[in-house]
């Protein structure tokens, strides 16, 4: 039995490394996870609603004008046959 002491001294060192080590910076580490999280978020996530409409309203603006062109392209062309 006389090992007993040095067993429960190296446990107990174990488990307080295994506490400093592990344990205890996980608050930090989720709080960091979630903050991270959060600007994900706030930079990619949250702004994809507006830059598809942006992206759709910007299509449907290109088509109007490509229509448009394409339009007094064929009244050239048209004009240009029949006369």
């Amino acid at each position: 039995f006389k090992p007993l002491p040095l067993v429960y001294q190296t446990f107990t060192t174990d488990l307080s490394n295994l506490y400093h080590l592990f344990i205890k910076p996980l608050p930090l580490i989720y709080q960091t996870f979630t903050t991270g999280l959060s600007k994900l978020y706030h930079q990619f996530i949250k702004p994809l609603p507006l830059i598809y409409q942006t992206f759709t309203t910007d299509l449907s603006t290109f088509y109007r004008l490509f229509s448009q062109w394409l339009k007094r392209i064929y009244q050239t062309l048209f004009q240009a046959a029949v006369s």
